[in-house]
C-alpha cells in the first residue's frame, strides 16, 4: 500500500526515500515505534554520504499515527545541527486530551471513526484497550478538571476557522471518571505521544500539514498548524474539501481517488520547493 505512495513521489522529486518498518502497537506500545523512527532518522543522517543524502535537506513525514511519530521525531531532534529541513504531516493524530472537538462530532468515514481513536491510543499507551476507558475518553471524563484547565488552551476549538466549527456546541463536561483518569494521566500528559500539548513549538522544522474535511483528525492537524504559525514556524496548511482519512494511499485501481493523487502532487511541490530554496 505505501510502496505505491512512495514510488509515486520518487520520480518527480529525485529524493532518497526511506520508509521505516517500525514496530507496531499493540504488540509494541510506546516508546518502541517512536524509538524505531528516531533511530532510523539518526542512521540516515550519520550515513548520509553512503546513502546519497544531503544531510542539510532531510525531511520527515507520515500519515495518521505515522504523522504523530514524525512530529515526535522533530521534537526529539529539535536541537540537531544541521536541523531537519521539514516535516510533512498527512492527517496526523496529535492529542488524546479532547475527543469532543468539532471534527469528532461531524461527518467522518468508516476509514476512521471517532470510537476507534480512544482504543488506538490505548493500544499505543500500554498495548491493551478497555471498553470503559474508551467510553470515558469519548465523553471527555478521562482527565481531571486540573488537567483540562491547564491544557485546554492547546485544543481550543475557538481557534479553528469558523467553517470548521459550524453548528458545533462544546459539551459541558462536569464529571470525572477517576479510574480512567488515574490510568491515563501519565500518557495524556506525555508530549511525545501528544505533541499538540507541547508548550513550546518554536524552533521546529517548517511544516506541510494536510487535513481532510471528512476526518476525525481534521482539527488535530489544523490546531497544530495554527500553533506552529503562532510559534514563528513556517507552515503550509492544506485542507482538502471532500477529502477523507486515508485517501493518500488510495491511488491505484480499483480504488483510485483524485483527491489522493492531488495530495501526492501537493507533497511533490512542497519537497521541490524546500529542496530548491534551502
Amino acid at each position: 500500500m505505501y510502496n505505491t505512495f512512495a514510488r509515486m513521489l520518487i520520480p518527480d522529486t529525485s529524493i532518497v526515500l526511506i520508509s521505516v518498518d517500525y514496530r507496531l502497537a499493540p504488540e509494541h506500545p510506546y516508546p518502541a515505534p517512536l524509538d524505531d523512527c528516531h533511530k532510523a532518522t539518526i542512521y540516515a543522517l550519520e550515513h548520509a554520504s553512503k546513502l546519497g543524502i544531503d544531510a542539510s535537506k532531510v525531511m520527515v513525514g507520515g500519515d495518521s499515527a505515522g504523522g504523530n511519530l514524525a512530529v515526535a521525531v522533530t521534537h526529539r531532534m529539535k536541537t540537531l545541527n544541521p536541523p531537519l529541513l521539514a516535516q510533512i504531516l498527512l492527517y496526523p493524530a496529535l492529542q488524546s486530551l479532547n475527543f469532543q472537538l468539532p471534527s469528532y462530532q461531524q461527518t467522518w468515514t468508516p476509514m476512521l471513526t471517532a470510537p476507534m481513536m480512544p482504543a488506538f491510543y490505548q493500544y499505543y499507551f500500554t498495548g491493551a484497550a478497555n471498553a470503559s476507558v474508551t467510553e470515558a475518553m469519548l465523553k471527555g471524563t478521562h482527565v481531571t478538571d486540573r488537567i483540562r484547565e491547564r491544557y485546554s488552551q492547546f485544543v481550543d476549538y475557538r481557534k479553528l476557522p469558523e467553517s470548521f466549527r459550524k453548528d458545533y456546541v462544546a459539551p459541558d463536561v462536569t464529571t470525572v471518571d477517576t479510574d480512567a483518569a488515574q490510568k491515563l494521566e501519565h500518557f495524556v500528559l506525555n508530549t511525545e505521544i501528544n505533541p499538540l500539548l507541547s508548550p513550546n513549538l518554536a524552533g521546529l522544522p517548517s511544516a506541510l500539514v494536510m487535513t481532510c474535511e471528512y476526518d476525525v483528525l481534521r482539527n488535530d492537524g489544523t490546531l497544530y498548524a495554527i500553533r506552529l504559525n503562532e510559534a514563528g514556524v513556517e507552515v503550509q496548511h492544506i485542507d482538502y474539501k471532500q477529502g477523507f482519512h486515508g485517501m493518500g494511499v488510495l491511488i491505484e485501481d480499483p480504488l483510485k481517488f483524485q483527491s489522493g493523487l492531488k495530495l501526492i502532487s501537493d507533497i511533490t511541490q512542497f519537497i521541490r520547493s524546500k529542496s530548491a530554496n534551502e
